[in-house]
Protein backbone atom coordinates (compact mmCIF):
# COMPACT_ATOMS: atom_id res chain seq x y z
CA UNK A 1 0.00 0.00 0.00
CA UNK A 2 1.38 3.35 -1.03
CA UNK A 3 0.72 6.33 1.25
CA UNK A 4 2.72 8.92 -0.72
CA UNK A 5 1.07 10.78 -3.56
CA UNK A 6 2.71 10.81 -6.98
CA UNK A 7 3.89 14.42 -6.82
CA UNK A 8 5.35 13.96 -3.35
CA UNK A 9 7.31 10.95 -4.54
CA UNK A 10 8.71 13.03 -7.41
CA UNK A 11 9.67 15.81 -4.97
CA UNK A 12 11.61 13.35 -2.86
CA UNK A 13 13.79 12.65 -5.85
CA UNK A 14 14.67 16.36 -6.02
CA UNK A 15 17.82 16.67 -3.84
CA UNK A 16 17.27 20.29 -2.75
CA UNK A 17 13.62 19.88 -1.75
CA UNK A 18 14.21 19.42 1.99
CA UNK A 19 16.77 22.27 2.42
CA UNK A 20 14.55 24.66 0.47
CA UNK A 21 11.51 23.81 2.61
CA UNK A 22 13.54 24.08 5.82
CA UNK A 23 14.97 27.44 4.72
CA UNK A 24 11.50 28.75 3.94
CA UNK A 25 10.20 27.57 7.31
CA UNK A 26 13.16 29.16 9.12
CA UNK A 27 12.68 32.46 7.29
CA UNK A 28 8.97 32.56 8.10
CA UNK A 29 9.70 31.66 11.75
CA UNK A 30 12.24 34.49 12.01
CA UNK A 31 9.90 36.98 10.32
CA UNK A 32 7.08 36.04 12.69
CA UNK A 33 9.37 36.39 15.71
CA UNK A 34 10.63 39.76 14.53
CA UNK A 35 7.10 41.06 14.03
CA UNK A 36 6.05 39.91 17.51
CA UNK A 37 9.14 41.53 19.03
CA UNK A 38 8.41 44.77 17.17
CA UNK A 39 4.81 44.81 18.39
CA UNK A 40 5.93 44.31 21.98
CA UNK A 41 8.71 46.92 21.90
CA UNK A 42 6.99 49.61 19.80
CA UNK A 43 5.16 51.46 22.64
CA UNK A 44 8.33 51.55 24.75
CA UNK A 45 10.33 52.85 21.80
CA UNK A 46 7.81 55.65 21.16
CA UNK A 47 7.87 56.76 24.81
CA UNK A 48 11.67 56.72 24.83
CA UNK A 49 11.84 58.75 21.60
CA UNK A 50 9.44 61.35 23.02
CA UNK A 51 11.56 61.59 26.17
CA UNK A 52 14.76 62.03 24.16
CA UNK A 53 13.11 64.71 21.98
CA UNK A 54 11.94 66.55 25.11
CA UNK A 55 15.39 66.39 26.71
CA UNK A 56 16.96 67.64 23.50
CA UNK A 57 14.53 70.58 23.31
CA UNK A 58 15.25 71.50 26.96
CA UNK A 59 18.99 71.28 26.37
CA UNK A 60 18.79 73.46 23.25
CA UNK A 61 16.75 76.07 25.15
CA UNK A 62 19.40 76.25 27.86
CA UNK A 63 22.26 76.40 25.36
CA UNK A 64 21.26 78.69 22.47
CA UNK A 65 24.77 78.69 21.01
CA UNK A 66 24.29 75.05 19.90
CA UNK A 67 22.23 74.29 16.81
CA UNK A 68 19.66 71.52 16.82
CA UNK A 69 21.03 69.69 13.82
Amino acid sequence: MRLVAGWANQMRNFPLFRPIILSMLMASYLAFGASVFQLIEQPIEHRLQEKVDHLKAVFLEKHPCITGQ
